[in-house]
C-alpha cells in the first residue's frame, strides 16, 4: 500500500496519481486508462468513493480519502468475476447476500449480468462478545458460530496499580472450540471506570508503559488474534489526552493484532470528552455500545459518521431479551454502509434473537466476511 504525501486533485500527474487509479480500479470504480493523469474520469471515481464512505464528494484526495484508499483491512468489497451461465440470483446466493443489495451496489437495474462482468460484493463482520456461560455446553452456545467472524471473551481488567486482574469468562473448552473451527479469538480488557483509578493508571508515561508491560505479558500469552479495549463508562475532557496516549502505545505493542475499542455513541456529553476521529486513527474498529431506542440510535450513527469512516463503525446489539426494534437497528448497517455488528452478552440471546435477525442475515444486511 502507498502512503499519503500530499493532496491530489484534477490536473495533477505522476506515479502517486497512477497508484490512486490502480487502487480505485481494485475497489471497483471506473477510472479509464491508468496513465498517471488526474482527469475527469478519475475525479468522478474519487467522488463516487467519497459518497460511498460518507466523505464530502469534492473529487480531491485529501487525508480522509487517503485513509480509505490506504486501507486494505476494511475495504468494503470483495469481487466476483461472472462466469458463463451464472445469474445475479445464483451469485447472490453463493455470497449470502440478497439480489436487491447486489444489484444496488453494482448499479444494475434489470437484474441481468454477463460473463466477464466484475461485480462488487459488500463485506462486513459479525462479532460476539462473550461474558457469561460458565456452565453452558459448547455446541448450543455456538449453534450460530458459523455466522461469526470473531469471538471476543471478557473478564480481564487493568487496575490502578498497573496490573491485569480477573480471569477470562470463556472456559478453555470454548476457546479450543473456537480455534478448532478457525474462529478468530479476541480478548477484551476493561479499563477502570472510577476517575481516580483511571488517572492513577494513565497519568504518567511511565505508568502507561508499566501497564502496557503487564498487558503484553498477560494477553500475548493467550495468543489472541485481536484485542478489544473496553473504555471507562464516563470519560472527562481532561482524561482524553491520557486515554489517547495509552491507545497509541497499545497500537504499537499489539501491531499484529486487530485492535478495537468499545465506546458510547456521540452525545452532547461524550463529544466534549471524546475525539472519535482521533481514536479511529489508532483503532481498527470502533464498537459502539448497544442502544435501546432505534430512532435515537439512527441520529447517533449519523453524528458518528461525521468523525469516523463508516467501515470502522461496528454497532452493538444487545443479546439478552426480546427487542422488537432489532430488525430496524440491523438495517442501519446496510443503510449507512457500516463495518458490521457486535452481539453483546453472546450466549444469552437465545433462539428468539436469531429468529428476529435471521431474515437480515439471509438478505445480506449482515454478510459473514469469511464466506469469501
Amino acid at each position: 500500500m502507498f502512503k499519503p504525501v500530499k493532496v491530489l486533485k484534477f490536473g495533477d500527474k505522476g506515479p502517486k496519481v497512477k497508484e490512486i487509479q490502480r487502487q480505485l480500479a481494485l475497489l471497483g470504480y471506473e477510472v479509464g486508462p491508468v496513465d498517471g493523469f488526474f482527469g475527469l474520469v478519475t475525479e468522478e471515481a474519487v467522488e463516487a468513493l467519497q459518497r460511498d464512505h460518507h466523505i464530502y464528494p469534492d473529487g480531491i484526495v485529501g487525508p480522509r480519502t487517503w485513509s480509505v484508499l490506504n486501507s486494505n483491512t476494511f475495504g468494503r468489497y470483495r469481487f466476483h468475476l461472472v462466469k458463463q451461465g451464472e445469474t445475479l440470483r445464483s451469485i447472490a446466493q453463493a455470497h449470502q447476500i440478497s439480489p436487491q443489495v447486489l444489484a444496488t451496489e453494482n448499479g444494475i437495474t434489470d437484474f441481468r449480468v454477463t460473463a466477464g462482468q466484475r461485480l462488487k460484493i459488500p463485506k462486513r463482520i459479525l462479532l460476539a462478545l462473550h461474558s457469561s456461560g460458565e456452565y453452558q455446553p459448547v455446541q448450543p452456545l455456538f449453534r450460530h458460530g458459523s455466522k461469526l467472524d470473531a469471538f471476543i471473551t471478557a473478564g480481564l481488567a487493568l487496575t490502578a496499580e498497573k496490573t491485569v486482574t480477573g480471569e477470562l469468562c470463556t472456559r478453555r473448552d470454548l476457546q479450543d472450540w473456537a480455534r478448532r473451527h478457525r474462529l478468530p479469538f479476541w480478548v477484551a480488557l476493561k479499563l477502570p471506570d472510577a476517575h481516580r483509578d483511571l488517572e492513577a493508571l494513565l497519568f504518567t508515561g511511565k505508568g502507561c508503559k508499566k501497564a502496557l508491560s503487564a498487558m503484553t505479558a498477560s494477553i500475548k500469552a493467550l495468543s489472541p488474534e485481536g484485542l478489544v479495549i473496553q473504555g471507562p463508562a464516563g470519560l472527562l475532557p481532561r482524561h482524553f489526552y491520557l486515554y489517547s496516549r495509552f491507545l497509541r502505545l497499545t497500537r504499537r505493542a499489539f501491531s499484529r493484532q486487530t485492535l478495537a475499542l468499545t465506546l458510547p455513541y456521540p452525545s452532547s456529553e461524550t463529544q466534549k470528552a471524546i475525539d472519535y476521529s482521533c481514536l479511529a486513527q489508532d483503532a481498527d474498529y470502533l464498537i459502539f455500545e448497544p442502544f435501546s431506542d432505534s430512532g435515537e440510535m439512527g441520529r447517533s450513527i449519523r453524528a458518528a459518521l461525521k468523525e469516523v469512516p463508516c467501515w470502522q463503525m461496528v454497532i452493538g446489539l444487545g443479546g439478552s431479551g426480546y427487542d422488537r426494534e432489532l430488525p430496524q437497528k440491523v438495517a442501519f448497517i446496510n443503510k449507512y454502509n457500516l463495518g458490521g455488528a457486535c452481539i453483546f452478552d453472546f450466549g444469552r440471546e437465545g433462539e428468539s434473537f436469531w429468529h428476529q435477525i435471521g431474515k437480515e442475515f439471509i438478505s445480506g444486511e449482515i454478510i459473514p466476511a469469511r464466506s469469501s
